[in-house]
């Protein structure tokens, strides 16, 4: 799980700001989610002016969720300000799902 950044059971309010996630792989060879920033189990977290490019989710015939960001489990996040562009949720065929926001 996540190729770039990967955050998990975070502190109340974390922030993720100001980075450059380019070209990562969560997973070459199974399951892959968050192929730039995987946050999981992170209450208000926030997720601001970043640029999340060309990362790819999975690349096998396995799950691939969420080439660019992955974010679950974590009640008040704050997404803004990004750039997401050039993200695959899922290289080769298999399942995928891919979501985007308005920012």
């Amino acid at each position: 799980y996540g190729g770039g950044i990967y955050v998990n059971d975070a502190p109340g309010g974390a922030v993720i700001s100001g980075n450059r996630v380019i070209s990562n792989d969560a997973s070459t060879s199974h399951r892959g989610d968050g192929g730039g920033v995987y946050v999981t189990n992170a209450p208000g977290v926030q997720i601001i002016n970043n640029e999340v490019l060309s990362n790819t989710g999975a690349i096998t015939s396995g799950q691939g969720y969420a080439g660019g960001i992955y974010l679950s489990n974590s009640d008040g996040a704050i997404v803004s300000g990004n750039r997401i562009e050039h993200n695959i949720g899922q290289e080769k065929l298999g399942f995928s799902w891919s979501f985007c926001c308005g920012d």
